[in-house]
């Protein structure tokens, strides 16, 4: 089936979007609420807020419906009000930000939340959408000119390997984050592209180069971009 790769804004996208926006959002709640809930059995009702704060979606689709969403943000890593928000307070120590000054980093792009359909999962689907979505995401951190993209990776169900399998390089290993063992890794601007397999290679450059780009609400339709 044919994939399409979209970029919306979290909160004000064109109109036109609207139905895809709204079909994205629900996905990425049910199967994000599922994932905190098997890790911390409680539910997350306040979730809503973390995906109205991102700066943009990344949505992939397959005739219409959601395949796989992630939501990106950028921030400096020098500024009060970056070091001090909860995300980062919580899940970045201060040896961490300065193991990354030292290599360079000002800008850095975060990505929370990856969630995948059940039904094109690993195991489930051939198509490999985890890794797709990671090679993506380095795009995105390149079309916005972050110089590096920071993560929390799992550990427990190999989520990390996705981010070694791209070029990323761990910072901290084995910390745990809502009661799981995560790595904090890395991916920097200045490392070449690198993909897990030549399928994945093929799909990443598709998809991007044939993206369609409605970050936000104008008078005018978006129209698709290429690379």
């Amino acid at each position: 089936m044919p994939l399409q790769y979209y970029l919306l804004s979290p909160t004000n996208p064109p109109h036109a979007f609207v139905d895809l926006h709204n079909k994205a959002f629900k996905s990425w709640m049910n199967i994000t609420k599922q994932a905190f809930q098997e890790v911390e059995n409680q539910n997350f009702d306040h979730l809503h807020d973390d995906f109205v704060r991102q700066n943009v979606l990344g949505c992939i689709c397959s005739e219409g419906e959601v395949v796989a969403t992630f939501l990106h943000s950028f921030s400096s890593i020098y500024t009060d009000a970056t070091r001090s928000f909860r995300y980062m307070d919580e899940n970045f120590p201060e040896i961490f930000f300065q193991k990354i000054k030292n290599l360079g980093i000002k800008n850095v792009m975060t990505s929370h939340y990856l969630a995948i359909h059940p039904e094109w999962r690993k195991g489930t689907n051939q198509l490999q959408i985890a890794p797709i979505m990671v090679g993506l995401t380095l795009r995105v951190r390149d079309l916005f000119e972050a110089d590096a993209f920071i993560g929390v990776w799992r550990r427990d169900r190999k989520v990390h390997e996705l981010a070694y399998a791209q070029g990323g390089e761990c910072i901290i290993s084995n910390i745990s984050s809502h009661n799981t063992p995560c790595d904090l890794i890395l991916m920097n601007k200045t490392t070449p592209y690198t993909y897990p397999s030549k399928e994945v290679e093929q799909h990443v450059n598709y998809l991007w180069d044939n993206r369609i780009e409605a970050l936000f609400h104008t008078k005018s339709t978006p129209k698709r971009q290429t690379a």
